[in-house]
């Protein structure tokens, strides 16, 4: 078992969310903790931080106010070009 998700609250409206796989991090949180951290870790490390994210370990992110949306679209693509399935049609029940 190794955590990967680490998450700390400390008030209503301080929060911050880390996602570590190997070398990659993805954080979250409010504004303030965000960058503390961030700059943190610049200390600590040689690291970037890249801004907003857009793809983390091959999923596809949208963060905006909301709730994150997580997709894996480009590769389920992929699979279906190499099996010669791009022209297939969705069903609503796998066993159809």
């Amino acid at each position: 078992h190794d955590p990967c998700v680490f998450h700390c609250v400390t008030g209503q409206d301080k929060w911050i969310v880390i996602c570590l796989y190997v070398d990659n991090l993805f954080i979250r949180g409010d504004d303030q903790s965000r960058d503390e951290i961030i700059a943190y870790l610049k200390l600590k490390y040689n690291m970037s931080a890249e801004g907003k994210i857009l793809h983390y370990l091959g999923i596809n992110v949208t963060a905006g106010d909301g709730p994150w949306r997580l997709n894996q679209n480009c590769k389920i693509e992929e699979f279906l070009k190499r099996n010669q399935m791009e022209t297939s049609k969705p069903i609503d029940r796998p066993g159809d």
